[in-house]
């Protein structure tokens, strides 16, 4: 992050509250602002996830009329299993974003384009802003597709199911397809060299 949230908080002299719900009613920010810190178990941001550590989030919440302007950032460990030898990795994800919080119009044009602004904002119908839903979207957005315990991991071989560069493997490197068979024997027993180039 940038900007810390905490120091940005520290700096603005507001004091800090802990919060145990998951939704914070915005009639509940004062004008000054409001300065929040969650802490959750990883079974209530996303039980199937691979969450491995607890999930602490701190927000920093400004009201301006209906409009809601909120900050966070935290950090979790996740557990995942790497995409080439399905050993487990644990990651340490840092999180964060910037939402604009408005009342959802009565008409919304469906046709309207979105611009670049318009990604940094999110509608409210009940008078309410979902902590916990945006933690666990930023959290979702930073799962890897593809982790990797390391990026010159070699995978498992396809054949054993040896882990590559780890053990020796005594497979053959390729299996011939069959329509070239014949052509492989001849090469084997000598009656057919190899081109050299």
């Amino acid at each position: 992050m940038n900007t810390d949230v905490r120091s940005q908080a520290e700096a603005l002299g507001l004091p800090l509250r802990e919060e145990s719900r998951d939704r914070l009613q915005i009639r509940e920010i004062p004008p000054q602002g409001l300065v929040l810190r969650i802490r959750r178990d990883p079974s209530a941001i996303a039980g199937d996830l691979g969450l491995s550590t607890a999930v602490e989030a701190w927000f920093l919440l400004f009201r301006m009329g209906v409009e809601v302007s909120v900050r966070f950032e935290g950090t979790c460990g996740l557990r995942v299993c790497c995409s080439r030898c399905l050993e487990g990795v644990d990651l340490s994800l840092t999180f964060g974003s910037r939402v604009t919080f408005l009342p959802i119009a009565a008409e919304v044009d469906p046709e309207r384009e979105l611009m670049a602004d318009d990604l940094g904002v999110a509608f409210y119908r009940n008078p309410e802003i979902p902590l916990l839903e945006m933690v666990r979207e930023e959290i979702l957005l930073l799962v890897p597709m593809q982790p990797l315990c390391t990026p010159l991991c070699q995978g498992l071989c396809s054949k054993c199911g040896r882990r590559l560069g780890r053990a020796a493997c005594e497979c053959r490197d390729a299996d011939i397809d069959p329509r070239w068979k014949d052509l492989q024997s001849l090469l084997e027993s000598g009656t057919l060299s190899p081109r050299s180039s």
